[in-house]
C-alpha cells in the first residue's frame, strides 16, 4: 500500500501566513515599544522620586495618598478586565490553546495602564509579561480586522505574543522559542510561519524606535574549565532550588484569603512604598538591582537582605493579581542567588571574574527550576547578556541540573500551574459533547496529521472513521477527505461545539 503523507503547505498559503505574520508584528510592535519606553520613563521617574523624599522627609506624607490612588486605580482596571491581572502568561497561553477567551482592546489597555501604575509606584514586578499579552491582544485584534476563523486567530494571538516578549527584551529568538516551548508545546509549520515573521518585524520596529541595546549590558562572562564545572553545578542546585520555593510560595499565597482580595492587592503597594524609603533596591522591575550586582555593588550580607525582600515582594503582588510580569523579577532573584553564592565563595578562592558568570548561571537555574521551560532559560540570559560563547556550555549544565531538581520534587511549572486555577475559575458552564464530523476536501484538517491540526481547547479526537473501517487515532494519524470522526468537545452548547469543528473539517 502507497503511503500517504502530510500535504505540503503551497506558497500561496505560506505568503498569507507570513503576510498576516507581518502585520500582527507590525501592529505589537508599535504597541510594545511605545508601551517599553513609557516603563523605561515611569520606572526611572518612581526611583527619582522615591530618593527625593528621603532628602525632603517633609512631604513624605503625601506618598501614602499616591500609593492608594495606584491602588484604588489597579484595584478599578482588574475589575472592569479581569484577564488583566497577574503577569499575563498564563492567560496568554490560554487563549493561544482556545481554553481562555478575552476582549483584546480591553484587555490590551487594562494590562498597559494597570501594569504601568503597578511600576511607577515602585513594585516588585516588571513589563515582560504584559508586554507578552499585549502582542497577543494586538493579534487577536489583527486577525478580527481581517476577520480570520478562530483557529487562525489562535496562530495570529502566538505571534503576536511572540513579538510582544521579543520586543520587550530584544530578543527574538527567545521569542519564537516561546511559541514552541511554553505557548502550544509543540511544533507547526503554520504556527512557524506565522511567529518568525512577527518577531523579525516587531524586532526591527523596536530597533528603529527606541534602539536595540541589550536588557543587560556590559556582561563579561568567563568561561569556566573542567575543573570549575562544579561552580555551574552548585549554582544550579541553589538557584533552582530557590525556584522552586517561589514556585510553591506564589501558588500557595495565590490560593489563599481569595475573600480578602482587596487587601492582599493593598499589601504590596504599602510595602513597596516602604522598601521606597528604606530600601530602595527592594522596588522596581530588578533590572536596576542586576546591573549593581554586575558592577559588584553589593555585599554578601545586604545582598542577602535584598534578596529576602525582592522575593516577598514578588510573591506578595504576583499572588494578590497585580498586573505586571514576572521575568524580569524572577531573572533578578536568580540573578541574586548566584551572586550571593560567588560572594560566599570569593574567600574561599574564587575568582572575583567569575561574579558575572555566577549572576547569569542564577538567572538560567532560577527560571529553569519555576518555569520548567530549559530552552527558554538558557536562551533568554544569553540574548538579555549578550554572552553567546563563553557561557554556553555551563548554562546548559546549570539549566539541566535546576530543571530535574523540580522534577525530582514534583514542583509544577508556575505558569501552567497558574493557568490550570485560571481555567477552573474562569470556566463558563458548560459540559462534554460528542461529535460526529466528516472531513471534506480544502478544510483546514484536510491532509494533515492530528497533531498539526490547531483543535479547539478541550478537544479530543477520539476515532477515525475511513471507508467503513474503523481506525485508531494518535498524533501521526493523516486526515484525508472523506474520513469521519468522533470527537468530544466541552462547550457551552451542543451548538457552539459544532461551529468549532466545523472551522477546521469544512472549507
Amino acid at each position: 500500500m502507497e503511503r500517504q503523507t502530510a500535504k505540503k503547505l503551497h506558497p500561496k498559503g505560506w505568503l498569507s501566513l507570513v503576510g498576516v505574520g507581518v502585520l500582527t508584528g507590525l501592529f505589537a510592535g508599535l504597541t510594545v515599544s511605545a508601551y517599553t519606553a513609557a516603563v523605561e520613563f515611569l520606572g526611572e521617574k518612581s526611583a527619582r522620586i522615591y530618593g527625593w523624599l528621603r532628602e525632603n522627609p517633609t512631604w513624605i506624607a503625601l506618598l501614602p495618598l499616591a500609593l492608594a490612588a495606584g491602588f484604588f486605580g489597579v484595584l478599578g482596571i482588574t475589575r472592569l478586565s479581569p484577564m488583566s491581572r497577574g503577569s499575563g502568561i498564563p492567560q496568554t497561553e490560554g487563549a493561544a490553546r482556545g481554553v481562555l477567551r478575552f476582549k483584546w482592546l480591553r484587555t490590551l489597555l487594562g494590562t498597559a495602564f494597570g501594569s504601568l501604575i503597578a511600576i511607577f509606584c515602585g513594585l516588585a514586578v516588571g513589563s515582560e509579561g504584559p508586554s507578552l499579552q499585549i502582542g497577543a491582544c494586538c493579534g487577536k485584534g489583527t486577525a478580527k480586522l481581517l476577520r480570520r476563523r478562530r483557529f487562525e486567530q489562535r496562530y495570529q494571538m502566538t505571534g503576536g505574543a511572540c513579538a510582544g516578549l521579543a520586543t520587550a527584551f530584544n530578543a527574538p529568538l527567545s521569542g519564537l522559542v516561546f511559541a514552541f516551548e511554553d505557548a502550544h508545546r509543540r511544533f507547526s509549520p503554520d504556527l512557524f510561519a506565522v511567529s518568525f515573521s512577527a518577531v523579525i518585524t516587531a524586532v526591527g520596529c523596536r530597533v528603529l524606535l527606541i534602539g536595540g541595546e541589550v536588557c543587560f549590558p556590559g556582561f563579561q562572562t568567563a568561561g569556566l574549565s573542567w575543573a570549575s564545572v562544579g561552580l555551574a553545578a552548585a549554582v544550579g542546585l541553589l538557584s533552582g532550588a530557590g525556584g522552586l520555593l517561589f514556585c510553591r510560595a506564589l501558588l500557595w499565597y495565590r490560593g489563599v484569603g481569595k475573600s480578602l482580595r482587596w487587601l492582599k492587592l493593598a499589601l504590596p503597594f504599602a510595602l513597596a512604598g516602604l522598601c521606597g524609603l528604606f530600601l530602595i533596591e527592594g522596588t522596581g522591575t530588578g533590572k536596576e538591582l542586576v546591573m549593581s550586582l554586575s558592577a559588584g555593588e553589593l555585599a554578601a550580607g545586604f545582598l542577602a537582605l535584598v534578596l529576602v525582600v525582592r522575593f516577598v515582594l514578588a510573591v506578595l503582588a504576583a499572588g494578590a493579581g497585580v498586573p505586571g510580569g514576572l521575568l524580569i523579577p524572577m531573572l533578578a532573584l536568580g540573578a541574586c542567588f548566584g551572586g550571593l553564592l560567588a560572594r560566599l565563595l570569593q574567600p574561599l578562592g574564587l575568582s572575583p571574574e567569575l561574579m558575572q558568570t555566577c549572576l547569569v548561571l542564577g538567572m538560567t537555574g532560577f527560571f529553569a527550576a519555576s518555569v520548567r521551560t530549559p530552552i527558554t532559560a538558557v536562551l533568554l540570559p544569553l540574548e538579555l547578556t549578550g554572552c553567546f560563547s563563553s557561557a554556553l556550555l555551563p548554562l546548559i549544565l546549570c539549566a539541566a541540573i535546576a530543571y530535574l531538581l523540580a522534577g525530582l520534587t514534583n514542583t509544577p511549572p508556575l505558569y501552567e500551574a497558574l493557568l490550570e486555577r485560571m481555567v477552573e475559575e474562569d470556566r463558563r458552564e458548560g459540559r462534554p459533547f460528542v461529535f460526529r464530523k466528516k472531513v471534506e476536501a480544502g478544510s483546514a484538517a484536510a491532509g494533515r496529521t492530528v497533531r498539526e491540526v490547531l483543535w479547539p481547547g478541550h478537544c479530543q479526537v477520539i476515532c477515525l472513521r475511513r471507508e467503513g473501517v474503523l481506525l485508531p487515532v494518535d498524533g501521526e494519524t493523516l486526515l484525508l477527505p472523506g474520513d469521519e470522526l468522533e470527537a468530544e468537545l466541552s462547550a457551552a452548547t451542543s451548538d457552539e461545539g459544532g461551529e468549532l469543528l466545523d472551522e477546521l473539517l469544512s472549507p
